[in-house]
């Protein structure tokens, strides 16, 4: 029981930790660019109205990144689930709410703990699968 809880509540906090830093990189990202690039273009140097255009770029490939990737919306999912299985964890030791009065309640914290795992895979699954990558390269599904 505990190695298995331990572990999923240690890949999911390490996840939401990632994802979030990924996503606060990016967006500072975003930031400092979108500002610089007026601040370039203002400056009558050919040099910097260039690297305006290359950061405009930036900004948009970046943009796509978070876009695609995801980063906000899995950091949010990683740390609930992570908040979660703390909070059902909280109230198995200290025997509140069902667990007062289960028969088992080793038995129930097992089930309640692999009930919000499936269900954060679940969540997973639906979102590639409505994607729609095609399966094969060149097999004309879209």
């Amino acid at each position: 029981m505990k190695d298995r809880y331990f572990s999923e509540l240690g890949y999911y906090e390490a996840k939401a930790k990632l994802n979030k830093q990924y996503c606060q990189m990016f967006q500072i990202v975003i930031i400092v660019f979108s500002v610089m690039t007026p601040i370039f273009l203002s400056i009558n140097v050919e040099i910097l109205q260039t690297g305006a255009i290359l950061l405009s770029g930036a900004v948009a490939i970046t943009t796509s990144v978070l876009s695609t990737f995801k980063f906000q919306e899995n950091w949010l999912n990683y740390r609930s689930v992570a908040e979660s299985l703390k909070k059902e964890k909280s109230f198995y030791d200290s025997k509140n709410c069902e667990y007062e009065i289960a028969d088992d309640p080793e038995k129930m914290f097992i089930f309640k703990v692999e009930n919000l795992i499936s269900k954060e895979h679940d969540v997973w699954v639906n979102y590639y699968q409505t994607r729609k990558v095609p399966s094969k390269l060149g097999d004309g599904s879209s």
